[in-house]
C-alpha cells in the first residue's frame, strides 16, 4: 500500500492541478505519514524522490527499520503480493515477479 494509491485519487478531487499545490501539499504528504505510522514494513524502490526519501528517514527515526520486533520479517518468497508506485522501475521489480509475487502498479 503505497500514500500514493490512497491520497492521489483525493487530490484530484480537491483539484490539484499539479504537484506541490496547495490541495496537493494539504492532502499527499499527511496521508502518507499517517499510513506510515500503521505499517509494519517499509521497501524503499531506486528512484530520485525526496517525499520517499521523507518516509524512510520517519521509518527510521520511529525505530520501523532495523528492528527485528514487534515487526514480522520474512523473506520477499513469503510474499503473494507487492503494491508500488505507478512508475516504479520495471528492472527493480522483476526479481519480485520472477519470485511469482504479483506486482500491482
Amino acid at each position: 500500500m503505497t500514500g500514493a494509491a490512497l491520497a492521489l485519487p483525493l487530490i484530484a478531487l480537491a483539484g490539484s492541478t499539479h504537484v506541490g499545490d496547495a490541495a496537493f501539499d494539504d492532502i499527499f504528504h499527511p496521508i502518507a505519514r499517517r499510513l506510515l505510522e500503521r505499517c509494519d514494513a517499509v521497501l524503499r524502490v531506486g528512484g530520485a524522490s525526496a517525499g520517499a526519501d521523507e518516509m524512510a528517514e520517519l521509518a527510521r527515526s520511529s525505530g520501523k527499520l532495523g528492528t527485528t520486533a514487534p515487526f514480522g520479517i520474512a523473506p520477499a518468497t513469503a510474499l503473494t503480493h507487492l503494491v508500488t508506485e505507478p512508475d516504479a522501475p520495471t528492472e527493480a521489480l522483476e526479481p519480485f515477479a520472477e519470485l511469482g509475487l504479483h506486482v500491482v502498479r
